[in-house]
């Protein structure tokens, strides 16, 4: 009321700058190793992704910051993002200046060819690069990988240019990849085993003793060119310390001896009940884009009703599937297909006793489903449960759902990865099973398009799993929505948001949950910040 004014003033953080950071992981048995390899044209492993991600850059890569804005793609060793030409099958980048690796040497355009002609000798299974031109041919055979039609560099002109047999919308993604990050040309074709690379980033691997330690220290010749694409990092050294099991890993970050929990494989509930009634402050979960549901055949009876589709949506109970997870920290509850902190994301769920206005889930209604099922005139028909050895707990959600409606259920286990093949054969007409993807883009389109459009639809498709949805309505609204993407980004989102709301309606899946990420970080850190493409932003974790 006096007319006093309370401005916010932005921490630069160069107070928090220094000291080390431990991440405390478990030692596999078998004689496996949480970092499966120090080299970005061999790593296979989803969270050694972001500890590569400080030491190396590609032309392209994810906005280092938390939420949604972490799924924006921006520039990292090109000055832009470059709209493709020649049909989509083009693209040219123009390099930043004087940037150099942890040797002192300068990087030069002509070196992102030797790097994937590096990555094909290499024998790497990812298939990402195979659409460059020649692509194919250093496939059949790597020792002679020769991409020089596919990737022309200039070093006078510092541009890079790639040209493709044919257009890829998710091209500028695979860019941001770890096999993309940049190699000085002449780097050996041989994996780099324990001999850290030259880096491009804020730190560089200083040592690497498999099973024992990965350290990475601070990079004397970076300078931060893109506080987007390469921030400046926090912490003067960081250490991946790998001993002993997972409780002893987690018991070192509640000592203090360590900073972050950094297992090789998921929290049971068991230790995270141990350490959420002390320490609850400390213990994060961020929801994944790890989708978990089950699938309903629309072109198999009783599902080729929508009345019975809508009826099982409105009588499972997500909250049992959850707590077949875990609970609440390992998963979040959902009755959408797409997740939080993804691009197009709108909370909806029609299917819940309560008010659907808000798009909160409440609880199941028993009630509207077992009417829908009358209307449907499905009642007492057989249905046959495809049980995955893995899901137990989904398996006994989908059977008491299916009882409470008043079918008759079978179940038809399934042992191990066979599962995916036998449901995904069209012969065996499955009309429920568990289902589950990870979304790895931002991109619906690559989820929407290659679940429940029209082309997807295709007889012994596995990765299809029955949905068998076509709609030409919905097929127009993706269609519209994926050529919009590049032109006008905001309005894509808006259409997709449409398209999943759509989608959610038309229930060929009966989606559960979305699992989660835990962290758990010592009294000492401070900043924890987490990006749905990167996990926890290591290098931005202040230690105090």
């Amino acid at each position: 009321s006096g007319g006093a004014v309370l401005v916010a003033v932005g921490h630069s953080g160069a107070g928090h700058r220094g000291g080390t950071l431990v991440l405390r992981a478990n030692r596999p048995g078998k004689g496996g190793d949480v970092v499966d390899s120090i080299d970005p044209a061999v790593s296979l492993y989803t969270y050694v992704s972001p500890l590569l991600r400080m030491t190396g850059d590609g032309l392209t890569a994810f906005n280092q910051v938390s939420g949604l804005a972490g799924t924006q793609l921006v520039p990292d060793l090109a000055t832009s993002l470059p709209a493709p030409t020649d049909g989509g099958r083009t693209y040219t980048f123009r390099l930043r200046h004087g940037i150099r690796y942890s040797n002192g040497g300068p990087v030069q355009a002509t070196d992102f060819r030797s790097t994937f002609e590096r990555f094909y000798a290499l024998g790497s299974p990812v298939t990402d690069y195979d659409g460059i031109v020649g692509g194919a041919q250093c496939r059949k055979h790597p020792r002679r990988c020769d991409l020089s039609r596919g990737i022309v560099a200039d070093d006078a002109a510092r541009t890079v240019t790639f040209h493709l047999i044919r257009p890829d919308p998710y091209f500028l993604y695979k860019l941001a990849a770890p096999p993309a990050y940049v190699l000085p040309g002449g780097t050996p074709r041989r994996p780099a085993g324990t001999h850290p690379l030259p880096a491009t980033g804020p730190y560089m691997i200083a040592t690497y003793r498999p099973r024992r330690l990965l350290r990475l220290v601070r990079n004397p010749f970076f300078h931060e060119w893109s506080p987007a694409a390469q921030p400046n990092g926090y912490p003067d050294r960081i250490d991946v310390r790998i001993a002993g099991t997972p409780d002893g890993a987690i018991r070192d970050v509640v000592d203090g001896k360590a900073d972050v929990v950094w297992l090789s494989q998921p929290w049971t509930p068991s230790q995270l009940s141990r350490v959420e009634v002390r320490y609850a402050s400390r213990l994060h979960s961020d929801p994944s884009w790890n989708f978990q549901a089950l699938f309903l055949n629309p072109r198999v009876p009783p599902f080729d009703k929508l009345d019975a589709r809508r009826a099982v949506n409105f009588a499972v109970d997500r909250a049992a599937a959850t707590n077949a997870w875990g609970g609440p920290r390992f998963a979040q509850v959902t009755c959408q297909m797409l997740p939080p902190n993804y691009p197009g994301y709108r909370p909806y769920c029609p299917y819940t006793a309560g008010s659907t206005k808000s798009g909160a889930w409440t609880a199941p209604d028993l009630a509207k489903a077992r009417a829908l099922v009358a209307r449907s005139g499905t009642r007492g028909m057989k249905v046959t449960l495809w049980a995955w050895s893995q899901a137990e707990g989904f398996n006994k959600v989908a059977v008491k759902v299916l009882r409470s409606l008043g079918y008759r259920v079978a179940v038809t286990p399934v042992v191990g990865d066979r599962y995916w093949g036998v449901v995904g054969d069209s012969r065996n007409r499955a009309q429920i099973g568990f289902t589950g993807w990870a979304l790895g883009y931002p991109d619906p389109a690559s989820f929407f398009l290659d679940q429940f459009s029209c082309r997807a639809f295709l007889p012994g498709n596995p990765a299809n799993l029955g949905s068998g949805l076509c709609d030409p309505g919905i097929d127009r609204q993706m269609r519209r929505a994926q050529a919009e993407q590049l032109s006008d980004p905001d309005g894509a989102r808006a259409r997709w948001a449409r398209v999943d709301r759509e989608v959610t309606d038309a229930a060929p899946w009966v989606p559960l949950m979305f699992s989660k990420n835990v962290n758990f970080l010592s009294k000492r850190v401070g900043n924890y910040q987490y990006n749905p493409q990167q996990f926890v932003l290591v290098d931005q974790l202040w230690v105090r």
